[in-house]
């Protein structure tokens, strides 16, 4: 879900500490503008843009008084190292054609969420978390009572599906996600939660083999547990 930031940001003592948003999710996505946020730091990487791997970018508007690490005089003592230019020169050319592709890339990743969502309501029980919230049109999280995460991960992955059971950050973590525990979604079916994300390579036929294939496995188990689930 898309937090409201700048109402955040309004609520802190901006003269005892700084506001920074990690804007990774959201770079490419969706409209950003960093004055109206009102934050002093914004952050993202290059890869979620489609970009060369091991880059990103730190946008300060209000230096801190105090830093952990400093740079050299050669990079105004904020960082360290030599610089990679290459990568540098990859983000600033992906940057500039993610925001020429963002109006597309929102239209054609919405279209395939919403159908997947849609197609999804047909498998009795499944649950899908945030549906009405303002949120990325690239990503579902979803549920199905009767399998837990990380075994529909292993039945989808021999199937040559590659989802997640959550962020990439959190992939050795097995506790239920402390988003949909904050959310109020039981522990039962948080550990059930699965995060399907498309990129501009997927197509309709993509959602197509990937909903046929969750009813198979739905379709499959016991009956007593379907009769259960319900």
């Amino acid at each position: 879900m898309i937090q409201p930031v700048a109402e955040l940001a309004a609520m802190v003592d901006r003269d005892s500490c700084l506001v920074h948003s990690d804007a990774t999710q959201a770079v490419g996505k969706i409209p950003l503008d960093m004055a109206r946020l009102e934050i002093d730091a914004l952050s993202f990487s290059a890869h979620k843009l489609r970009g060369p791997q091991g880059v990103g970018a730190l946008i300060v508007n209000r230096k801190p008084k105090n830093v952990l690490i400093s740079g050299g005089y050669q990079e105004s003592k904020r960082r360290g190292g030599t610089e990679n230019v290459a990568g540098i020169v990859g983000l600033g050319k992906t940057a500039q054609v993610a925001r020429l592709e963002m109006e597309q890339k929102k239209h054609h990743l919405e279209q395939l969420r919403d159908v997947f969502e849609n197609r999804l309501a047909s498998i009795q029980g499944s649950v899908v978390f945030g549906q009405q919230a303002p949120r990325l049109p690239n990503t579902t999280y979803f549920a199905l009572p009767y399998y837990h995460g990380e075994t529909l991960l292993m039945e989808l992955d021999r199937a040559g599906f590659a989802l997640s059971s959550g962020s990439a950050c959190h992939s050795a973590v097995t506790a239920p996600s402390h988003v949909l525990t904050a959310m109020g979604v039981e522990d039962s079916l948080a550990l059930n939660a699965i995060r399907v994300s498309f990129g501009m390579e997927n197509s309709m036929e993509d959602v197509e083999m990937l909903i046929m294939k969750l009813q198979e496995l739905v379709t499959s188990l016991p009956a007593v547990i379907r009769q259960a689930a319900v």
